[in-house]
């Protein structure tokens, strides 16, 4: 993610149903203020790492983390995919690559929260070893420990 993808990512919401607006952002949106676009897309790749995937030109997901700055091992997760790439994989390899980035960066846990009937993002969230509780306000907060990847086993020689 960079400054320039800016029109591209007023596109991506665009596309987005309403219903996915929602999801992502826990509100409903029309559109992304200026504010709003900056945050989405003027990032350190530090603290602030937003990934995303393309498809003929047109962003069609993206996974970001915003560090914690009172739990600087902590990062604030999100991720959103076009409709037409929905249940093909494409948001578990983003968060698998950010998971990668936020260790490198010295994170150790994400951190989120989503709706509860966010079923497909819970059920992948689990399946990647996050915990869910339930929140007040009528979201669930999800806690991803990010596992260190283990060294290959050397080969007997």
């Amino acid at each position: 993610m960079e400054p320039t993808d800016r029109d591209s990512i007023v596109d991506a919401f665009e596309q987005l149903s309403e219903d996915s607006r929602y999801m992502r952002f826990l509100a409903h949106r029309d559109r992304l203020t200026p504010d709003e676009l900056r945050y989405l897309t003027v990032v350190d790749h530090h603290d602030h790492e937003a990934l995303v995937a393309v498809d003929a030109g047109r962003i069609v997901g993206v996974s970001r983390y915003v560090r914690d700055p009172a739990h600087p091992a902590v990062g604030e997760i999100s991720v959103v995919v076009a409709e037409d790439w929905r249940r093909r994989g494409l948001a578990r390899t983003l968060l698998l690559r950010l998971g990668e980035r936020a260790r490198a960066a010295g994170i150790r846990q994400f951190e989120g929260s989503a709706l509860p009937h966010n079923h497909a993002a819970l059920e992948l969230l689990r399946g990647l070893g996050a915990s869910v509780a339930p929140e007040q306000g009528g979201s669930v907060r999800i806690e991803l420990p990010l596992a260190v990847p283990r060294s290959p086993r050397p080969t007997p020689t």
